[in-house]
């Protein structure tokens, strides 16, 4: 009789196209990258399941940048949330969180508590990778419309680094269905070029919890942030 086979006695590339089938999802990669010691080092280190990371980024200069998908869209696989557990502006853990979507109905079961699934990102790779990327190479040959120029000089895209910024709603849900907004804000952090997932998350948090202590929060209790990704990026607030 021959030797059992296992996942583990899969042959590299084998993996790696069940990753890259997984890969138009983002919630499906970061999962995924936290299963296997395998499927982690080939979501982190192939170039085009990284490149399925980010998406298109409408500004000034017509996709001068792509946006990391983490932050910058909502997912095939049901409605999601980056969480952070905070106390006095520090993060403490990070988080992914996300509803599965009903396939008989065709649509997020993000009423049903039970259906909310979340794993602890809080060493993930993802959290390392920069939140914008210049639109041009391969990346945008990968991401471009039919037959559309995708050429973007230098200069566009140093300037939309400089210039872009990021529209942030603070809330705090007093019940699922009822919530009470204590700040929409736009933030301009002075290198996001330079800004990791982390780091922006952090920036986000010192802002919003100096939102929440001036409208009388006590920030000094553990709470959680959901960061909801999107056009303009949300900010739910659970505090004890």
């Amino acid at each position: 009789m021959g030797s059992e086979t296992n996942i583990y006695s899969l042959p590299a590339e084998l993996h790696t196209q069940i990753l890259e089938y997984l890969s138009d999802d983002i919630v499906y990669q970061i999962v995924a990258s936290s299963i296997l010691p395998q499927w982690r080092d080939i979501t982190r280190e192939s170039s085009r399941i990284q490149r399925r990371r980010y998406t298109r980024f409408h500004s000034a200069w017509q996709n001068a940048v792509a946006i990391h998908r983490a932050l910058g869209e909502t997912s095939d696989s049901g409605s999601f949330a980056l969480c952070c557990m905070v106390r006095n502006k520090d993060i403490e853990t990070y988080g992914l969180m996300w509803a599965l979507r009903n396939p008989s109905e065709d649509r997020w079961n993000d009423n049903i508590p039970h259906s909310w699934c979340e794993i602890d990102i809080t060493d993930s790779f993802i959290l390392e990778e920069h939140f914008l990327l210049p639109f041009r190479g391969t990346l945008a040959q990968d991401l471009k419309l039919p037959d559309e120029d995708v050429s973007v000089s230098k200069s566009h895209v140093d300037s939309d680094l400089r210039t872009s910024f990021i529209k942030v709603s603070i809330r705090r849900f007093d019940t699922p269905q009822r919530h009470t907004v204590i700040r929409s804000m736009s933030i301009f952090p002075s290198h996001l070029e330079d800004m990791t997932m982390r780091s922006l998350l952090k920036y986000i948090v010192r802002h919003a919890d100096r939102s929440l202590r001036a409208a009388g929060f006590d920030i000094s209790k553990s709470h959680q942030m959901q960061i909801w990704p999107g056009s303009d990026i949300g900010v739910s607030v659970s505090i004890s």
